[in-house]
């Protein structure tokens, strides 16, 4: 695990949980987890930015993001990393 590494934010079945892909190495979050989801500024001058979120999950073990995606609204492959 690399602190400034970007991930891919999947739903890994066999653990029933979100998790972080990439090169071949698969991280489980679980609730309470702080990572980074990046988000692309579309202006003259393009440029990646990086939000803080936390991992949680609802009372009905729907995943969400907390202050960004509701449960069962995360987009499919959003850009992750660790915070660093």
């Amino acid at each position: 695990m690399s602190i400034n590494k970007t991930y891919v934010l999947i739903y890994d079945s066999d653990s029933e949980r979100l998790a972080m892909y990439g090169d071949d190495e698969t991280i489980p979050l679980h609730c309470g987890d702080c990572i980074e989801v990046q988000r692309v500024i579309i202006t003259e001058d393009s440029k990646d930015v990086w939000i803080p979120t936390r991992v949680e999950a609802d009372v009905n073990d729907e995943w969400y993001l907390d202050g960004l995606y509701n449960p069962g609204e995360i987009p499919r492959s959003l850009a992750v990393r660790f915070p660093s």
